[in-house]
């Protein structure tokens, strides 16, 4: 959720650190798929929208210029990977207060483009909800609560995944 699926998604789109981790397995033996909830996955399109998230959330966590924020951004990186053949499901309410629907918009379109340039056979998948009670802080609470809105899909995303 949010700050955690800006991190799944870049361990997705970069194996380097499950690749640093001392075990005998490839990437795809670990990770099967991520379910990212209302993501940052572009930072500098989330400071276009909120310019006060600079002081506020990126500086707390990065060093560096709008050009190092690029380099780090997953709609950025997706755009440049091979990517290797894992599944995802991007979920984002119309609701979320905290991020526009363009982070997860912006980074399912850069996802979809390179795993079309791969093979095109990834499981990829975007989900907006348009549920004026769910919204970026309560979407995690909803799931927990396990609303009919969100676990449905999110049940059959990861059948099809273990299929």
């Amino acid at each position: 959720h949010s700050a955690g699926a800006f991190m799944a998604t870049l361990i997705l789109l970069d194996d380097t650190f499950i690749k640093s981790i001392d075990c005998n397995y490839e990437p795809e033996q670990i990770i099967r798929g991520v379910i990212g909830l209302e993501g940052i996955y572009h930072i500098n399109q989330m400071l276009v929208d909120f310019p006060s998230y600079l002081d506020w959330v990126v500086r707390p966590a990065f060093d560096g210029t709008h050009e190092d924020f690029e380099k780090i951004s997953p709609a950025v990186i997706a755009k440049s990977k091979r990517l290797r053949r894992y599944a995802l499901l991007i979920v984002h309410s119309k609701f979320d207060e905290l991020l526009r629907v363009s982070q997860s918009e912006l980074f399912y379109e850069a996802i979809s483009t390179a795993a079309k340039q791969t093979d095109g056979k990834h499981c990829i998948k975007y989900l907006l909800l348009d549920y004026a009670r769910i919204t970026h802080n309560s979407i995690v609470d909803k799931l927990e609560d396990g609303i009919q809105v969100i676990a449905p899909h999110i049940i059959s995303f990861v059948n099809e995944v273990l299929g």
